[in-house]
């Protein structure tokens, strides 16, 4: 059979707070090992585009200690060091676009690891739709499905908030007037296969128009229209 990788994700906190185009998301996320033994990991998190880490910690030792986002080479001289004595680094580093990496040691046995991530980015806007995108799909790297899952968002905007929309999760709503709402999405015991993606409608029209369209070459194309009254 399959052999179960020996640590796994075991619990994914997102909460967003969009304030017009800019976006500033608070994630934590739990890992167990579930094995006996002591191990050492990579973790990656795949940023959005144009996105800057601002803060990261994780637990050693049951503590929660604040990570250092520093120039790759000489956190990788200053990782190999801290292991070769088999103290506990929290290392953060950018790998490319788009991607940052940590190296983490040690996970103990049948024990939880929590990492916190802090991170802000301007969010693309197209005729007045802002669209927010988290890499919430972790069947990538683990195939297994996460215990619970929450993404939230909130939601404040200059002018009046019209519609609000996802075309990859079952969202709830709950709007406080004309210029603020909530978004929530809640799941237990799935596999996440897929990012999460919410469209933000602003206009100080009546009647709010949103409208997106794809075309590949050689395909007739599709489009999304969203028209939201008062």
């Amino acid at each position: 059979p399959p052999r179960t990788p020996p640590v796994r994700l075991k619990g994914h906190r997102v909460k967003a707070e969009v304030n017009d185009g800019l976006a500033s998301v608070r994630v934590e996320q739990v890992f167990h090992n579930h094995s006996r033994a002591r191990l050492e990991g990579t973790y990656l998190f795949p940023l959005p585009e144009g996105a800057v880490v601002s803060q990261f910690a994780m637990t050693m030792g049951g503590k929660m200690v604040q990570g250092e986002i520093i120039e790759r080479d000489k956190a990788r001289r200053i990782y190999q060091s801290i292991v070769s004595r088999r103290r506990d680094p929290g290392l953060l580093e950018y790998m490319g676009r788009g991607l940052f990496r940590a190296k983490v040691f040690p996970i103990m046995p049948h024990a939880d690891l929590t990492i916190r991530l802090t991170f802000q980015q301007v969010l693309p806007e197209n005729d007045g739709t802002l669209e927010f995108r988290y890499p919430l799909s972790t069947n990538r790297l683990h195939g297994t499905p996460v215990e619970s899952v929450v993404v939230s968002a909130q939601i404040e905007s200059a002018v009046d908030i019209k519609g609000i929309y996802s075309p990859s999760h079952d969202v709830a709503v709950v709007r406080d007037g004309n210029r603020k709402a909530h978004a929530s999405y809640e799941s237990s015991d799935r596999k996440q296969d897929r990012d999460f993606l919410l469209y933000v409608g602003r206009s100080p029209e009546d009647v709010g128009f949103s409208f997106l369209s794809h075309k590949a070459a050689g395909e007739a194309g599709t489009f999304l229209a969203v028209l939201a009254p008062s």
